[in-house]
């Protein structure tokens, strides 16, 4: 898919695909929201993204980060329709919170990256900002 140098509207949210940043979020934990379009870098590479909706229990948040798998992004997010949500390229569930027992089973399902484009690229390696803006030159690989 295209790299853009600015911001997108994308169809959900959060995103499952599409027009994306040049630079690709490092795998990880994140305590503020991370940028829609670094991530849909990611989210390219086969990367899980854990979406909560902000003022989540710590206790559920640590229990999202302990499934969350190595090549993962946990990130608080604006807006959610549910109270947790899974995303991988082109896949979305929305979930009842952090016991939800589809969870395991949709990373087990998709967390290897089956839907996505560059399914063996990893998030290791990106901008460790939830905004995208330092690492400058890093994860700026073409694709």
């Amino acid at each position: 898919t295209t790299h853009v140098a600015g911001n997108v509207v994308y169809a959900q949210d959060p995103p499952v695909g599409g027009q994306h940043a040049d630079r690709w979020l490092d795998c990880g934990a994140y305590e503020t929201q991370v940028r829609a379009e670094n991530v849909v870098h990611d989210l390219e590479h086969g990367t899980v993204l854990l979406t909560y909706r902000p003022g989540t229990s710590t206790a559920d948040v640590e229990r999202l980060e302990a499934l969350l798998p190595d090549n993962g992004i946990l990130s608080p997010w604006d807006g959610l329709d549910a109270p947790v949500v899974v995303t991988v390229w082109g896949r979305q569930l929305a979930l009842t919170g952090a016991d939800d027992p589809r969870l395991p089973l949709f990373i087990d399902t998709f967390g290897a990256g089956e839907t996505a484009p560059e399914p063996f690229a990893s998030c290791a390696g990106g901008v460790p900002d939830a905004d995208g803006s330092q690492g400058e030159g890093m994860g700026s690989l073409p694709t």
